[in-house]
């Protein structure tokens, strides 16, 4: 500090020397000036006023502009007196003038430094953006680049990075929650998770923007060390602990999670409706003993026949509606196209994957066979994973792409498969897996549009299905036309299967009111994904009847209510009119707007706890496994919560 007021001292002496021609009109202030910008105190002014002219170094006009203003008769004296300098300095008429003197800079080290508050939060980003160990500030190496940078500034030891994370952590926390304290409808997901002999739950929160409800926000809230066994019972109790620690419960429209036994088992014994029946059940008993939560239905989960724990045993056992996740079930229609038992279909299908696995399995457990495959097409293969949703339907179609014309005799595929010493696949093989690959193209499409998070509604859940089961019937259709090919009628029980797997796991779900109001005041659908039309005057009729009791409910003032004939026109606006992307027509349609909010706040899958899986696996690095679990928690969610 002393060297810096030094360095300004200096700066300010050699200035006002250099300035010392105008001390008639002007006095140099030592506020505010430096070696670029200059601040002068007027003596044509008066004293009580201390008028400030700021000008540059390099231009004096801006003082003879205050004098023309303020002091006219000056003026040509100012001038007088300006050009006998420029004369003595011997500096042309046009030239501007300038200090003669050498002026004082400041050294590099001192040039653009910031505050050490600044260079810690500069270093917090980096760790918490980056998923760096808080070892990181103790490299030698990373020592040397901030200071470097800043020489003048020090390095946070790791004790203190601890501390503005577990700071940096609360305050995100906090905002957190001041701000889901304004949301009237919220939805989460939660999953669980295992990494280096660790298991955890993961818990994901989702809830429309109040300004804009086409603007879909997205929050972690917590990923907690789950010990010993995912029985049920714990299960429900980590949802219900986090739920309670961000005041949510009465919030959330429903929790999204995979269709795993255990998550089924927790919300069927631990659910809204099973905690009000228990209760009502517990009033009816004459005796005082504690009733246990209900009995469940027999399932094969991980629960190795627990029975549930007491409600009492939990501080908050309520817990709100469940969802099975719909891109889940859809990956187990696409699997259960693995039981079509066509003795036809299965003689076709069974060599095609067979040559794809063998190919595959060739590239990636050989370095040599990955170059040569890349140098030959310029891209690789894909290979199926059982935990990734289209996985066979990518590695199938990353077959095709290689050869984008279909012609047999000059299939790059073939060197492929002579390179490697492998069988080829035979023109009906290969026109097998385009049909293949035609068949499972509306499934992949629909998991792509419901595993969205930022752009999709619970609404695209029943016009999703629709256009889905539409495509299947269709290609169902032309696969009995006497001109079909001999690849898509092979393919014909595939799609029987995949038609009577959609029917059986989704048996219901276009029935379910929320499904069906979700997707009406979805101004890109509307009705128009209803074909039958008594159907679509049966859903005119229900969206009529939910608006009126939402708008029942919000008129408690009798004398200022508005006539529900008019009211009721509304839903007859909102519907005639076009469907379009835009959200701007609920502007004018606040209650329809509400409903909106209510019914469209959910989303149909639970894949964003699945992403945040994948960023706590960049964390959880095999360097990293002694990684404390409040540590990891908090960086995981610092990372995740600052993208949103």
């Amino acid at each position: 500090m002393m060297i810096w007021r030094k360095m300004e001292k200096q700066t300010y002496c050699a200035a006002a020397s250099a300035y010392e021609y105008l001390r008639e009109f002007y006095v140099l202030s030592p506020i505010d000036s430096d070696s670029k910008n200059l601040t002068f105190l007027c003596k044509s002014c008066p004293p009580a006023l201390k008028k400030q002219v700021r000008m540059s170094a390099s231009s004096t006009s801006n003082l003879k502009r205050h004098l023309e203003l303020k002091d006219p008769s000056s003026v040509k004296k100012y001038l007088q007196v300006l050009d006998n300098h420029k004369k003595l300095s011997g500096k042309g008429k046009n030239t501007p003038c300038q200090p003669q003197t050498t002026q004082v800079t400041l050294p590099a080290a001192f040039r653009g430094m910031i505050s050490q508050q600044h260079v810690d939060k500069l270093i917090m980003d980096y760790i918490v953006g980056d998923l760096q160990p808080l070892s990181k500030v103790e490299k030698p190496s990373f020592i040397k680049l901030v200071i470097g940078l800043q020489p003048s500034r020090r390095v946070p030891s790791r004790r203190q990075v601890q501390g503005l994370l577990n700071k940096e952590f609360s305050e995100v926390i906090t905002n957190l929650k001041a701000e889901l304290a304004e949301i009237d409808y919220v939805c989460t997901t939660a999953d669980c998770w295992s990494a280096v002999n660790k298991g955890f739950m993961g818990i994901t929160i989702h809830w429309l923007d109040k300004n804009d409800v086409s603007h879909r926000r997205s929050a972690a809230l917590a990923c907690r060390r789950v010990r010993g066994a995912h029985t049920h019972d714990v299960l429900a109790k980590v949802l219900a602990d986090v739920y309670k620690e961000f005041k949510i419960q009465n919030k959330i429209v429903c929790t999204v999670t995979d269709n795993a036994s255990n998550f089924v088992k927790a919300f069927n014994c631990f659910g809204e409706s099973v905690a009000i029946n228990a209760a009502a059940a517990d009033e009816a008993t004459e005796d005082n003993e504690s009733e246990s939560a209900p009995a469940c239905e027999d399932e094969d989960d991980d629960d190795d026949g627990i029975e549930p724990a007491p409600f009492s045993a939990l501080e908050d056992p309520c817990l709100p509606p469940h969802r099975r996740c719909l891109a889940h079930t859809l990956n187990l229609v696409a699997k259960d196209t693995e039981k079509v038992t066509d003795q036809q279909y299965k003689t076709l299908a069974r060599p095609v994957f067979s040559k794809a696995s063998a190919l595959w399995n060739r590239v990636k457990r050989s370095p040599k066979a990955s170059d040569f495959v890349e140098e030959k097409l310029g891209i690789s293969f894909v290979t199926p994973n059982d935990t990734r949703w289209n996985s066979m339907f990518f590695s199938m179609q990353r077959l095709l792409s290689m050869d984008p014309i279909p012609a047999y005799d000059r299939l790059l595929l073939h060197t492929i498969c002579d390179e490697f010493g492998l069988r080829r696949f035979t023109p009906e093989e290969i026109d097998f897996i385009h049909k293949f690959v035609s068949v499972m193209s509306p499934l992949a499409s629909a998991l792509n549009i419901l595993q969205g998070e930022k752009n999709t509604f619970l609404g695209y859940l029943a016009p999703t299905i629709v256009q889905l089961k539409s495509d299947l019937n269709g290609l169902l259709k032309e696969s009995l036309k006497p001109t079909a090919t001999q690849g898509l009628t092979v393919c014909r029980p595939l799609i029987q299967n995949m038609m009577q797997s959609l029917s059986t796991r989704l048996e219901g779900m276009l029935d379910k009111k929320e499904h069906i109001l979700a997707a009406i005041l979805l101004p890109a659908f509307k009705l128009d994904w209803v074909e039958d039309e008594i159907k679509r005057l049966q859903y005119r009729v229900m969206l009529k009847q939910e608006f009126q009791s939402v708008d029942m409910a919000n008129d408690s003032d009798q004398f200022n209510r508005i006539p529900s004939s008019v009211k009721k026109s509304e839903v007859d606006i909102y519907l005639d009119a076009q469907t379009t992307d835009e959200f701007t027509e609920y502007m004018l349609l606040p209650t329809l707007k509400k409903l909106f909010v209510k019914y469209n706040t959910a989303i149909p899958s639970s894949a964003p706890v699945e992403r945040l899986f994948s960023t706590g696996g960049q964390i959880f690095r095999p360097r990293r496994n002694r990684l404390g679990d409040a540590n990891f928690e908090k960086q995981l969610l610092l990372n995740v919560n600052k993208k949103q």
